[in-house]
């Protein structure tokens, strides 16, 4: 069996190196995540950026260097943004056109979604994993 590699199209999406990609052919749009500490949305089809979001920084120092390490959709249509700055992490989300609904303070590992729409979470250095509700970051207790 053949495998032939076919070059579609080749764009700039960051002004720094690109950390993550999400395709989320329901929506048609693809989101990147960079070390510009930016994420882009853009139109699946033609690539046009649709939303551009740059998490607000929630500690006061100066020449902070962001990097987005992770960017996921909930099955409610909610983009969930895992980034970090200078020694700190935090997870912010997002509705699907920018508008910021909550943040979490936390050194976040890896972070996915239950089949109830909870967030999971590991925290670096942990062996635990955690639950919050996915819109009030509020610890739930089982």
């Amino acid at each position: 069996m053949d495998f032939k590699i076919e070059y579609i199209k080749e764009f700039i999406a960051h002004a720094d190196a690109v950390t993550c990609i999400l395709i989320n052919e329901a929506l048609n749009i693809i989101i990147t995540g960079g070390e510009d500490g930016y994420v882009y949305i853009r139109n699946y089809y033609d690539l046009k950026i649709l939303t551009v979001i740059k998490p607000e920084i929630e500690i006061n120092t100066y020449n902070l260097n962001m990097k987005i390490l992770d960017v996921k959709i909930s099955e409610y249509d909610l983009l969930y943004v895992n980034c970090y700055i200078q020694d700190e992490m935090f997870l912010y989300g997002y509705n699907i056109n920018g508008l910021k609904f909550g943040v979490l303070r936390k050194a976040i590992n890896q972070f996915e979604f239950t089949p109830t729409g909870k967030l999971i979470i590991n925290e670096y250095f942990s062996k635990e994993l955690a639950i919050y509700h996915p819109i009030t970051f509020k610890l739930v207790i089982i």
